[in-house]
């Protein structure tokens, strides 16, 4: 199913505790954006719900020195843990359905061009620059030992799951509010969304896609909807772009194929899928891609698509 409007950002409209008198609401920042969570229990689950964002940042983060990633980028021999391998499986499959539109191993190249960690001064890398750093890009030339080591093809290639991770987060606490007997929540990280259930005035819970307006404090709606038992998230470029000399604006999307920005076939995607971690790689995936490759992508998962040229 296709529902083009103008989206970007998600904003949740039904989030406070309302009638209900069991719904809890959590506030605060993780993985470098804001959080908001709420859920229906008697019981405060605050607790498992940092935990489990403490494991995730553990496994996933390239920002966090100490996380199995970090150590895997540095070299070093890792032994991944069942979240790692998980989020692999699932960029392999958007790899191989994307044709390599979303990849991973992209890590060198958002670096090269001034979107990683490392700043990079001069905004334009050249061509001879993007070759040689292409050469270590590519899920294909990593080697996946069963449980027991992700091996890199070379001391130039690193993986950045930044594209997946969040979503990926989003759904481990919606599957530990589940296995504490919460029918009804509605998490939340940095835009990245899980719904189920209903909120705490018994609706489907309302979300709110904003129009791509970066020059304007807050937020404009372009359009509210109302959904649950999904997954949504939102890619776009508008925000996060570097530009050169001559003013031309380069998107932080690159596209792992060719080493270089994916020019604007959208300026943002948000996809509602069965997972916020499938809908976050293919909401990346998207932004890699032609209009025409993109649309059939979300029809082989049977996802929903909302998109801004």
């Amino acid at each position: 199913m296709r529902i083009v409007l103008i989206p970007l950002i998600l904003a949740i409209l039904s989030a406070g505790c309302g009638a209900g008198n069991d719904y809890r609401t959590l506030s605060g920042a993780v993985w470098g954006t804001t959080f908001h969570i709420t859920y229906d229990s008697e019981h405060d689950l605050s607790d498992s719900i940092f935990a489990t964002m403490e494991r995730i940042d553990n496994s996933l983060s390239m920002f966090n020195p100490h996380s199995a990633v970090s150590r895997i980028n540095r070299g070093e021999s890792v032994r991944p843990d069942s979240d790692l391998l998980c989020v692999w499986r699932i960029s392999e499959a958007v790899n191989k359905v994307s044709c390599g539109a979303f990849d991973p191993t992209v890590a060198p190249l958002v670096d090269l061009w001034g979107f990683g960690r490392k700043g990079r001064k001069v905004p334009v890398p050249d061509s001879a620059e993007i070759a040689a750093t292409m050469a270590g890009v590519g899920m294909h030339k990593w080697t996946v030992l069963s449980d027991s080591a992700i091996l890199r093809p070379s001391d130039a290639a690193a993986l950045d799951f930044s594209a997946v991770a969040k979503g990926y987060g989003v759904d481990c606490i919606a599957q530990m509010l589940r296995r504490n007997g919460c029918k009804n929540y509605m998490v939340e990280v940095g835009g990245e969304i899980a719904l189920a259930g209903r909120n705490s005035k018994g609706r489907m819970w309302r979300v709110q896609i904003d129009a791509p307006i970066d020059t304007m404090p807050g937020s404009v709606a372009a359009s509210i909807i109302d959904t649950t038992d999904c997954g949504i998230a939102t890619s776009g470029n508008y925000r996060n772009y570097r530009s050169d000399s001559a003013g031309t604006q380069y998107g932080h999307t690159i596209d792992p194929r060719t080493g270089y920005p994916r020019s604007k076939a959208f300026r943002s995607v948000t996809v509602i899928a069965g997972n916020c971690a499938l809908a976050d790689a293919l909401a990346t995936a998207m932004m890699a891609s032609d209009p025409d490759t993109a649309m059939n992508l979300t029809d082989k998962f049977s996802a929903r698509v909302f998109t801004v040229k």
